[in-house]
């Protein structure tokens, strides 16, 4: 396991180019991952090198009616992914047209299972943290860890569940620790601003668990690099 924090006066850009020289390192087929919310900005400055030999993917999803909340949506609006979408690159989707929350998620990892059977391939991620402590659809649990074992530590890589109020978007799709741990062979993380300090600092402290600080799994991946402006 490998995990580095690197402070930068421009942590977008250094996010960036960490991932595209992950991308370029490898000499397999890349399944890259990528989030929703404010890290998707760090794949607008992104290019990707080889696109012939790169499929897209989501790391999580917002299960909802309005395609303007969905994190597909907002991927598609990304030149850089349209860019490489034009030159070869494939993708596979989350949502499934009359498939219910459960079934989607089902659907997803057969596909992630699949390609990585197939192909051999590496599958590199970029994430963002949220405020509290979240990482990708998985939400904080402190006041139930088992429950929080039940959802995101069995052998499913991809699961559907529902956050109630912990977030204005409940019904979500996403990866779990399994995923993180076992497959994800790399992973950038963008994580900027004042109002992360709190989380970065939990994910940094020698003590804590994963269903208070979910983010914390970062220290159990294989090679994460986190970029941030906060003060270290």
């Amino acid at each position: 396991m490998s995990f580095t924090v690197l402070q930068s006066e421009h942590p977008m850009k250094a996010a960036a180019r960490s991932l595209e020289i992950l991308l370029r390192n490898t000499k397999k087929k890349v399944l890259l991952l990528l989030p929703g919310g404010s890290a998707l900005d760090v794949a607008k400055e992104l290019i990707i090198p080889d696109p012939a030999y790169t499929t897209i993917g989501l790391t999580d999803e917002r299960f909802t009616i309005d395609p303007k909340d969905q994190n597909i949506f907002a991927l598609l609006g990304v030149p850089s992914i349209v860019k490489a979408e034009r030159n070869g690159a494939q993708s596979i989707s989350i949502l499934e047209n009359d498939s219910d929350m459960e079934e989607c998620a089902r659907l997803y990892e057969e596909k992630v299972r699949k390609w990585k059977k197939e192909t051999g391939g590496e599958i590199v991620a970029l994430f963002g943290v949220g405020t509290d402590g979240h990482i990708a659809g998985m939400m904080p649990y402190p006041e139930h860890p088992k429950l929080f074992e039940t959802m995101f530590e069995a052998e499913r890589l991809f699961t559907a569940y529902d956050a109630q109020e912990k977030n204005e978007f409940p019904l979500r799709i996403t990866c779990t620790n399994t995923f993180l741990r076992k497959y994800v062979d790399s992973a950038v993380v963008y994580m900027v601003g004042n109002k992360k300090a709190n989380a970065l600092v939990q994910i940094l402290v020698p003590f804590g668990t994963l269903p208070y600080t979910p983010a914390r799994i970062l220290l159990e991946m294989k090679q994460v690099f986190l970029y941030t402006d906060l003060k270290l």
